[in-house]
């Protein structure tokens, strides 16, 4: 019962009648095993009972009644679910797991109701709480509604037998893409980066890093323009800059116009009507802009939102270095950022999509002779180093000498699960349009 005496989202009926096919049918529990856990069940007894059948069939061991029964009476435990009499109870009821899935999609459904009604008891005693402030408040809801959704997504069980399925499918998959030459993982936006690091893979956090006003956000455009014309789903938090004008930059990396001239609405007639048809495919693409965000917990939660509403293939946040991790922070900031760089490769693996971060360099590198970027320049902490999976340094030698053009390239400084090297790449002049070294402009030879 709630306090204010309504008796909670609960079926002990159909807790009973999924114990009774999960007993009955010992190895019924596969089915169910990804999703379903103890908590799920709001009997005590119920939940007792489910733990022990879910611990042997993680240990690959089957579990009918007698072996149940010996393993409460084990744990001590048999008389605190009701005894024999009750394990007696459930296997005389009339089971069958033809319907054992929908009958599980039910309970969690209840359960997932009970820990909302358990939040929103917290949240409405914190709101009475004189000595909260909103701010503090605002930060519980942001981590309530994060483990909420959190709940409604339960890890699989990594068993060698689960894990070698996964993997043949992983690899078909990586075979199927090869035969039709598309990239494996997810688009990198250079042709030649793509051979070097074979895409983006699920899962991975990506660091792009430069000095500012090298041209980190551009680089990040022409990625996002490869990845949409390949049909993937992209999503974009923006921290620095608002969405339009992302829109004005997209829109001028499509079209090939001088952003300049978007600015001040001096467009030719030509140019009107390229930017026409431009943001007519533009429109078109999924791309899904947040730019309303700036604390990471409020940037968590709208991810998750964007992958489960949109289902995205790729992340993109500008930029790291000014996430904020916590209304009233204790850390100092190199604490901080490490905790930011932590929290987002977490991210990157629960949704299982690449996420590439933007993150600014220390100025170390404009006092040496040697220009190339190096992992020691990662502004503020190492610990960015260490919890990227992938790290991508913008080079432009012609920033250092008008001439050495050919100095432009990609570093790819880290690569957990593959190869480092570095890729040339041309732009059609403030870094408007950017494309491989050996291709003629932004759309000769698609990628």
């Amino acid at each position: 019962m709630t306090e204010i005496g309504k008796i909670q989202p609960q079926n002990i009926e159909l807790e009973e009648l999924i114990l009774a096919q999960l007993i009955l049918e010992p190895k019924a529990i596969y089915k169910v095993s990804d999703s379903l856990r103890g908590w799920h069940f709001y009997r005590d007894s119920n939940s007792l009972i489910y733990s022990v059948l879910f611990e042997k069939y993680k240990n690959g061991e089957d579990c009918d009644l007698a072996i149940l029964a010996n393993e409460l009476k084990k744990q001590s435990k048999l008389d605190e679910i009701g005894g024999p009499l009750y394990l007696a109870k459930l296997t005389s009821k009339i089971a069958s797991s033809g319907h054992l899935e929908s009958h599980v999609e039910i309970l969690i459904d209840l359960a997932l109701k009970r820990k909302a009604i358990e939040f929103n008891a917290k949240l409405e005693s914190n709101l009475y709480d004189e000595s909260l402030s909103f701010s503090e408040i605002s930060d519980e809801i942001n981590t309530g509604i994060n483990e909420l959704y959190d709940l409604q997504t339960v890890n699989s069980l990594e068993n060698s037998y689960e894990l070698t399925k996964a993997l043949l499918a992983d690899y078909d998959e990586r075979a199927r893409r090869s035969a039709n030459n598309e990239s494996i993982g997810v688009e990198t936006g250079l042709a030649d980066l793509n051979k070097l690091i074979i895409g983006y893979m699920p899962g991975d956090l990506i660091i792009l890093a430069a000095r500012p006003s090298v041209g980190k956000t551009a680089m990040a455009i022409s990625k996002v323009i490869r990845q949409l014309h390949k049909g993937f789903k992209v999503g974009f938090i923006s921290i620095e800059m608002t969405s339009i004008q992302l829109m004005y930059r997209l829109a001028a990396s499509v079209s090939g116009i001088n952003i300049d001239r978007f600015k001040t609405g001096k467009l030719t007639e030509k140019e009107i009507i390229d930017l026409q048809e431009k943001s007519q495919e533009l429109s078109e693409y999924s791309l899904y802009i947040n730019d309303s965000v700036s604390n990471l917990s409020d940037i968590i939660i709208a991810a998750k939102k964007l992958k489960q509403k949109h289902d995205i293939d790729v992340l993109f946040m500008d930029y790291l270095q000014i996430i904020q991790a916590k209304s009233k922070s204790t850390y100092n900031r190199e604490n901080e950022v490490a905790n930011i760089s932590l929290t987002l490769k977490q991210l990157a693996k629960q949704l299982n999509i690449p996420l590439i971060a933007l993150c600014q360099l220390n100025r170390s590198l404009e006092n040496r002779t040697d220009k190339k970027p190096k992992l020691s320049d990662l502004r503020e902490s190492g610990a960015i180093e260490q919890d990227a999976d992938l790290v991508e340094f913008i080079h432009r030698g012609e920033l250092f000498n008008e001439e050495d053009e050919e100095e432009n390239m990609i570093i790819v400084a880290k690569n957990r699960n593959g190869n480092t090297g570095e890729v040339k790449f041309k732009h059609s002049g403030n870094m408007i349009q950017i494309y491989d070294y050996s291709k003629k402009d932004f759309w000769y030879n698609e990628i």
